[in-house]
């Protein structure tokens, strides 16, 4: 049989809260925030006794190194010139090129609540532009999009961008990106499932 902890948590245990160093306890207090936002934004990021789940599972065994991404996230979060809805483009985006399980998950959940729709949803985690998000949405698609894939944006594509966002939208932009790819890297090494 089966244990359902380990299909919680693809090639990592879960580490329990009793388990956890002075270090890694410090740094899931840390959490407390992301984790609430899970709850409110519609995923699951721990399980009912309380185990991280996703990404934040793997941080702990790394808690300084983890500390440092957590910072960088909390600076792109609080300082960002995109819009909550842009930044989802950016984040499922990644997450589809990644094919990252758990980031599509939790961040179609992210996406919806925020009102993006459903069919807007399904087309950014399959790759696709979005339609019902006017011509931002779909720029910043098609931006990230090459930027991932290709790890280049084309002159054209690039002008076409910094006519419609500023150069600190677009700083903010690759950065997001560059946080998720972290992010999918993490969840596909360590083959966590979605919930």
């Amino acid at each position: 049989m089966t244990d359902p902890q380990a299909l919680a948590s693809g090639r990592l245990p879960l580490l329990k809260q009793t388990e956890l160093t002075e270090t890694q306890s410090g740094l899931r207090l840390q959490l407390k925030g992301m984790l609430e936002w899970a709850d409110r934004s519609g995923f699951r990021a721990q399980t009912d006794t309380g185990e991280l789940l996703g990404p934040f599972n793997s941080l702990p065994y790394s808690p300084e190194v983890a500390q440092g991404l957590l910072s960088f996230i909390q600076a792109e979060t609080r300082s960002t010139a995109l819009p909550p809805q842009l930044r989802e483009v950016v984040i499922l985006t990644v997450g589809s090129v990644w094919n990252a399980v758990y980031e599509l998950y939790a961040h179609r959940a992210v996406a919806q609540s925020l009102g993006i729709t459903p069919r807007d949803v399904e087309l950014l985690s399959s790759g696709k532009a979005p339609v019902d998000m006017g011509p931002d949405g779909e720029l910043v698609q098609r931006f990230v999009l090459s930027l991932v894939q290709e790890r280049r944006v084309s002159a054209a594509l690039y002008e076409e961008a910094n006519a419609c966002f500023d150069t600190k939208a677009l700083f903010d932009m690759i950065s997001l990106a560059g946080i998720y790819m972290t992010v999918s890297a993490l969840l596909n090494a360590f083959d966590v499932p979605a919930d």
